[in-house]
């Protein structure tokens, strides 16, 4: 019987390493999706039971046989109201946080996932639940419609720099539902791998109002933001001050995630 087990712990910081021991595989596709947006989009019709999203955590570590993987989550947009996000990883189910990016962790020894050398652990289900049903509570019988993306970190347990992450977007909405789409724009990256400092080339089709890049370290942390004027043009990116590592990038326009890209610094 899974266990539901509420633990919060501080940010573990760290420098990226280049060779990264996980991956996260999407099932639906078996492609690798280490890195991205994952996006989920659910109408009020699809709403009589609770998303269940599956995600599978790879160790591709070369020279490890066996590697201890514990699991984060991070809140990347504010809780919709009367909503609530949940997951299981191994035999452990993690309920929901408090509103805020507060990663949450399992300590609890019974149930250590250790995941062998060129095996996928297929135990991460992920919940979110528009209704309220957590603890089987009716909240919201009108439902709450909105975007909100969750971050899920895999790392090993002894070093935690080691680490991968995928974001997951829920989208509820009632009908003629939008989304940041590869069609609305274009962007390039240059130089890539570069010493932090680089030029980003965009095209944003349609007319956005807010127009924001975001750059992320492997452990989910916003180690950047800069926010554009113009729905075209170049921009100059002065990132001096990271540390070599491996970082992702996105476009925020007007409050929607684009897809994660990702960004190598090396000095």
């Amino acid at each position: 019987m899974k266990k539901i087990l509420l633990a919060f712990s501080g940010l573990v910081l760290g420098v990226a390493s280049f060779a990264q021991s996980f991956q996260f595989i999407n099932p639906k596709t078996n492609a690798d999706v280490t890195g991205t947006t994952v996006g989920y989009w659910f109408s009020e019709a699809d709403l009589s039971l609770v998303p269940d999203v599956k995600m599978y955590v790879k160790n591709i570590n070369s020279t490890s046989d066996s590697i201890r993987v514990d699991l984060k989550r991070y809140e990347m947009t504010p809780l919709v109201d009367s909503t609530s996000n949940y997951f299981c990883w191994g035999f452990t189910c993690l309920g929901p946080s408090v509103i805020g990016s507060q990663p949450i962790r399992y300590n609890d020894p019974s149930d250590i996932v250790w995941i062998r050398k060129d095996s996928l652990n297929k135990t991460l289900s992920i919940y979110h639940d528009p209704n309220n049903f957590y603890n089987g509570t009716f909240n919201n019988p009108n439902y709450e419609f909105g975007t909100q993306t969750f971050r899920y970190v895999a790392f090993d347990h002894f070093n935690p720099s080691d680490s991968v992450f995928v974001d997951v977007q829920f989208v509820i909405t009632t009908v003629g539902l939008t989304k940041i789409s590869k069609t609305d724009y274009s962007v390039t990256v240059g130089p890539n791998p570069s010493n932090g400092q680089f030029n980003v080339t965009y095209d944003f089709r349609k007319n956005f109002s807010t127009k924001v890049i975001e750059i992320y370290d492997m452990l989910g942390q916003q180690v950047k933001s800069i926010p554009l004027n113009s729905n075209k043009g170049t921009v100059n990116v002065a990132a001096t001050e990271l540390n070599s590592g491996i970082y992702f990038y996105n476009f925020r326009l007007n409050g929607k995630s684009t897809e994660s890209q990702k960004l190598i610094i090396t000095k």
